[in-house]
């Protein structure tokens, strides 16, 4: 496997975390959305652990759409460009420590020329979690309205995965829990 490859594999399994099973967090109440039947992702934010290229942003940044626009069309929203709704994605990734790894408990050094504004940041090596740490991350899903921009719903969920294959089938799944909450495409909460 090619150091781009794994690395986006990597990127891959931090971004796509969250968890289907874990709880949806919401705030809206979804029985006050106005009825609708299309929509339009205008907003994607990705916060990462690592620098990553602009190949690999898109890369997940693509995937991460899919699952969402593939959730919202299985509940029987269309996608367009004059749509009713505006949905905006969010992801973030963090490393995790695991028990072997010495995270049980205690202090650890702390970096503080991080803290200074005049060093331009790029991790070294040391810097980078190696394979064995874990990984976890947050997802978000947001609707606006499209004439007014006024908020209507929020979900988001945190959740861990190990592969990028566990990773993507979970990030497709909460998507999935996150838009079942929505009523129907065109009619009320039901």
């Amino acid at each position: 496997m090619t150091l781009a490859r794994s690395t986006t594999v990597a990127l891959l399994v931090c971004l796509l975390t969250a968890c289907g099973t874990d709880p949806i967090q919401m705030s809206g109440d979804p029985a006050m959305i106005p009825p609708f039947k299309s929509f339009r992702i205008d907003e994607e934010q990705f916060v990462f652990a690592t620098e990553i290229t602009t190949e690999q942003r898109d890369q997940v940044s693509r995937k991460l759409r899919e699952a969402a626009v593939s959730a919202l069309e299985k509940r029987g929203y269309q996608e367009a460009t004059d749509a009713d709704v505006l949905v905006a994605l969010g992801a973030m990734s963090r490393p995790t420590l695991s028990e072997e790894s010495g995270s049980s408990g205690g202090l650890h050094h702390v970096d503080t020329t991080v803290l200074d504004a005049g060093r331009p940041f790029t991790p070294s090596a040391s810097e980078i979690p190696p394979s064995g740490v874990g990984r976890e991350g947050d997802l978000m899903l947001s609707l606006r309205d499209a004439k007014t921009k006024r908020a209507l719903w929020q979900a988001s969920s945190n959740g861990a995965a190990t592969t990028p294959a566990e990773a993507l089938r979970k990030a497709r799944s909460t998507y999935a829990a996150m838009v079942a909450k929505l009523p129907k495409a065109g009619s009320a909460h039901q």
